[in-house]
């Protein structure tokens, strides 16, 4: 008795404590122990792979303005001087665009603490990480997708956006390249479970690759994963044509609940006379 008392006085002010505060020593206890919480984590890998693409869409203008300008500057020094050399600024150049696209140290910490959590959640954005321009953190993401792809199931599919499941599907012909052939097959299957239309173009080309007739398990995983891509697209497909269909039908309702317009209006005052005159 005694000891069931001793409890319900331990754990009363803990039940008294608010969420809030309950929260702040969670964060506490993480940071204490070097692993911040997983929200945070993938908030800085998302901002970094935001950044990196939108400097991938003006890299390209940027580069041909950099060569109008090399082209300019070394026709004005050959003018000038009778000579020139343009492979100072060719090299400014090309280390400038490498810089522009290189994985911040912020980026490779969260990575690594990612990495230790090994939590579903962050499936899409290792997808994602198969795609950086850095070694080490590429071997990272392979680590941790062999450790969360044979988890996934179809419900799993809203973890992961467009970009991120296109990841995955173009990684198949990287992967071919390096004769990777375990990796092969869970890029496979989870495609299989959470991939989409935009998935068909890349088994197909790896179906001709030199692994996968060389491998005889990649090439039937590959006929099993299009057959499961095939069925969802055409599901995809009918779901747009019963949308459009339900839209034509919404619309030829309103028209022909919408009031005529243009009719004469008619003076109830007149109705009233001509029933009074007969």
């Amino acid at each position: 008795m005694l000891n069931q008392q001793h409890n319900e006085e331990t754990e009363t002010p803990s039940a008294s404590i608010p969420k809030s505060k309950t929260r702040f020593v969670r964060k506490r206890d993480l940071r204490q122990t070097g692993v911040e919480d997983i929200d945070t984590l993938l908030a800085i890998l998302e901002r970094e792979n935001r950044n990196r693409k939108r400097l991938s869409r003006i890299l390209p203008a940027f580069a041909v303005l950099y060569t109008i300008f090399i082209f300019a500057l070394l026709l004005t020094m050959w003018k000038v001087f009778g000579q020139f050399n343009g492979a100072f600024f060719a090299f400014f150049g090309v280390m400038g665009i490498m810089g522009a696209m290189a994985v911040s140290e912020s980026y490779k910490r969260a990575a690594r603490k990612l990495e230790k959590l090994d939590d579903i959640r962050a499936v899409g954005a290792w997808a994602e990480a198969l795609e950086v321009p850095d070694k080490e953190v590429r071997q990272m993401a392979r680590k941790a997708l062999t450790r969360l792809l044979p988890t996934l199931r179809a419900s799993d599919a809203y973890r992961l956006n467009a970009e991120q499941r296109q990841c995955l599907a173009a990684h198949l012909l990287r992967a071919a390249r390096e004769e990777e052939v375990d990796f092969i097959m869970l890029l496979l299957q989870a495609l299989e479970q959470i991939g989409d239309s935009s998935a068909i173009p890349y088994v197909q080309k790896l179906k001709g690759e030199g692994i996968a007739v060389k491998e005889t398990r990649i090439y039937e995983e590959a006929d099993a994963c299009l057959s499961a891509l095939a069925a969802r697209r055409d599901q995809e497909q009918n779901q747009q044509t019963l949308l459009r269909g339900s839209h034509a039908i919404h619309a030829a309702s309103e028209m022909l609940l919408r009031p005529t317009e243009g009719a004469a209006s008619v003076d109830p005052q007149q109705l009233l006379r001509a029933n009074q005159q007969d």
